[in-house]
């Protein structure tokens, strides 16, 4: 399957900016109203594809539902059906969606700095016992000259409880031709790769300003519901600040919820904060070396 990077040029130079605008909030607004479909139905524990319980499970209709594992009798042919039928855009945003369901951003790492510098697409998700990851090579991309998975494809894994349910080398998932255009627009074209609001992961947080991060952000105890870490620097000119008055700035963040890097930002002279991400957010799975461990 060859998609004409020239055809699409083409065609999107007969584009105006108008245009295009309009595509782009069409293509969003479509996103939030199958994302708000999905959460409404989600909470009520159903699947808002095929409209039935994310338990159900029948051998001849694969959904992405399956994907959950609510029913035990579901098995690993049974996930390359779905995988089969879905396209890597449809698993991606179903994944991202289930994983926001939980909590936002820091189930999702798609953090670019922390990608294999050899892979296109590589991402872990989290949602309570399960975590998936998917994971693409530039060789996987274009298809591997002289081996079966001659074909652009992907790959994907599915660890419960931390063990794995289906390995990467398990599959060589096709990309359907519409997401080899996708893939194209946005690493060719530069198009933005957006899951509408209901998607945005770890990536989307840390491309916020530092500033802004510092403003809005929390201070928590519980480190399970962090995001990000804040490292902050202050001076306080000559006379400095005594060790008591560093406590009470403590002890004011945790009974006010203001960060203690928002509080230093009001009463030093000059403040450096650095953020990143939370040791909480899920470490990205690598195709590389062997488990020795499966799931019974």
């Amino acid at each position: 399957m060859v998609i004409d990077k020239e055809k699409i040029n083409n065609f999107l130079n007969t584009l105006t900016k108008d245009e295009i605008e309009d595509l782009n909030k069409k293509d969003q607004q479509e996103a939030e109203d199958c994302y708000k479909d999905f959460k409404e139905q989600f909470k009520n524990g159903s699947c808002f594809i095929c409209n039935k319980h994310l338990k159900t499970f029948s051998a001849d209709n694969p959904c992405l539902h399956w994907l959950l594992r609510e029913n035990n009798k579901i098995k690993k042919k049974d996930i390359q059906k779905v995988l089969d039928k879905f396209s890597y855009f449809q698993v991606n945003s179903y994944l991202r969606w289930v994983a926001n369901s939980d909590e936002f951003f820091k189930n999702i790492n798609d953090l670019e700095d922390e990608k294999d510098e050899s892979k296109l697409i590589e991402i872990t998700l989290k949602y309570k016992h399960i975590k998936w990851s998917i994971s693409c090579s530039y060789g996987d991309y274009t298809g591997h000259v002289g081996k079966k998975a001659n074909f652009p494809h992907y790959h994907f894994e599915m660890l419960l409880n931390g063990q794995v349910f289906i390995k990467f080398n398990d599959f060589h998932i096709p990309f359907k031709e519409s997401d080899l255009f996708g893939l194209i627009m946005i690493k060719d074209f530069g198009a933005i790769e957006s899951y509408g609001t209901g998607g945005t992961g770890m990536e989307s947080l840390m491309n916020c300003k530092p500033e802004d991060l510092v403003k809005y952000s929390s201070f928590t105890k519980d480190e399970s519901k962090a995001d990000i870490n804040i490292s902050t620097i202050a001076s306080f000119g000559k006379d400095g600040i005594l060790v008591d008055d560093v406590f009470k700035i403590i002890e004011e963040a945790e009974k006010s919820g203001v960060s203690a890097a928002r509080l230093l930002q009001e009463r030093a002279n000059s403040v450096v904060s650095f953020v990143s991400p939370h040791d909480s957010v899920p470490k990205k799975e690598k195709r590389s070396g062997r488990r020795n461990h499966k799931l019974k």
